[in-house]
This record gives structure tokens, sequence and C-alpha cells, in this order.
């Protein structure tokens, strides 16, 4: 593999994360997960980003998926891995069995871990600008303070991230993934999405950064990378 192409395989739980669905086909880049890891890495012209669903995984606990993951990953010859699931209101047992098994496979592929808490729209609910721009508003939205607080949408259907986040359009629908994906492309500064998401969105970004973003940079003081 040239040393300047980076292939990172991300594994997520769904078309909101790889972006694939019906409306999204001819997006040349889409999925909320590959478009944050992307700009988390700074958006580098040499980084293929590769979607594996997390369902696809064997069977076992998230300790035993995420060894699963990074052996996987290895044999596959990628540069490294990223995998994310929605903690669906079980914050500390998920991201504590997601680092016991990566830590515990001998394998030495770079590998990210975290969750979204309690799914992935808290993410993008927490930068009501980025809503604004891609979802071309005629105002901003008022959105909470403090997204990771809501509740997950298993627990409450009528008031949960998906839900509010829908609210931004003045709607009762759930976004579609190519809006959402809209909206990831369109966040500028990850300040705000750490300070609002500090238990899920802090930790994964500080992953991302320490363990992926290291295999995107060359000695080149000028790197290519593109802009989202």
């Amino acid at each position: 593999m040239d040393n300047k192409h980076v292939i990172i395989q991300i594994i997520g739980e769904g078309k909101t994360e790889s972006g694939r669905d019906r409306s999204d086909l001819q997006s040349p880049v889409s999925g909320v997960l590959r478009i944050i890891i992307s700009k988390l890495c700074g958006n580098p012209i040499d980084l293929e980003i590769i979607f594996k669903p997390f369902h696809s995984l064997q069977q076992g606990g998230l300790d035993r998926k995420a060894q699963f993951a990074r052996r996987q990953a290895y044999y596959s010859k990628y540069s490294g891995v990223v995998l994310v699931v929605d903690t669906d209101g079980d914050h500390p047992h998920k991201i504590e069995a997601l680092k016991k098994g990566r830590d515990s496979c001998q394998i030495q592929l770079p590998m990210a871990v975290g969750v979204a808490h309690p799914c992935i729209e808290s993410w993008l609910l927490a930068d009501a600008k980025a809503i604004h721009k891609a979802l071309d508003l005629p105002e901003c939205p008022n959105v909470p303070d403090k997204p990771e607080e809501l509740p997950a949408p298993r627990e409450d259907r009528a008031i949960n991230p998906k839900t509010e986040l829908g609210k931004c359009t003045n709607s009762k629908r759930e976004l579609s993934v190519k809006e959402m994906s809209s909206i990831a492309a369109k966040i500028r500064d990850f300040k705000i999405l750490r300070e609002r998401c500090p238990k899920s969105f802090a930790p994964f970004a500080d992953e991302v950064e320490s363990r992926i973003k290291p295999l995107c940079e060359t000695d080149d003081s000028n790197p290519g990378t593109i802009q989202l």
C-alpha cells in the first residue's frame, strides 16, 4: 500500500453513520461518521474511508466484537479502524466494553472506539449554526444546551435527539440521512460539540485525533486537504 494512501474502516450501526440511503447515492461525501472522522483527521485528500455495518460483526458481547473488528481490519490490510455505537442510554458499560476488547487484542493496529450518547443525532443537535446553514432555515433553531441528557429514542419516542433534530424544521418527521450528512459537513469547529457532548463526543474526538489522525500526517509541511 502506498504510504500516503490511508484506508480506514469505520464500523457503525446504520445509514446515518454510513450515508448509504437512496437520497444520498450520488453524494461524494456522505454519512455522519465518515464526515466527522475525516474532519477530525484534517480532511486529507489521500484518506479512504470504508464502512462496515456493526451487525455484520461476529456474535458476542461488545468486547468480543471490538477484538474481532481490530483483528479483521488488520488482516484486511487497513491502516486503522474506528468503531462507534449508540449507547441507547447505557453509557458507561458500552464504552468500557469497547475499550476492554480493543485493548485486550494483541494486534498492533491503530483503533479508535467511541459511543454516541444516547445516539449520534445528539452530536448534530449540539451545533445550531451548522443546522441553520445545512437546512437553509430562516433563523438559527433553538437546541438543547445538553443534548446528551435527552432520553434515548427507545426510552421516549416523542422526545429524544432524533425528534428534537426534526423539530428544527418545524416538522414531526426525522431528518433524512442526506440532511444529517449536510449538518455534519457544515460543522466548522468541534469545540461546541466537545462542550455540549462531553460524555461521548469529546472522548471520541480525542481517540480519533490521537490514534487515527497521525496516520494521515506526512512530513510535508503543507499536506493536501479537501474542504467539506
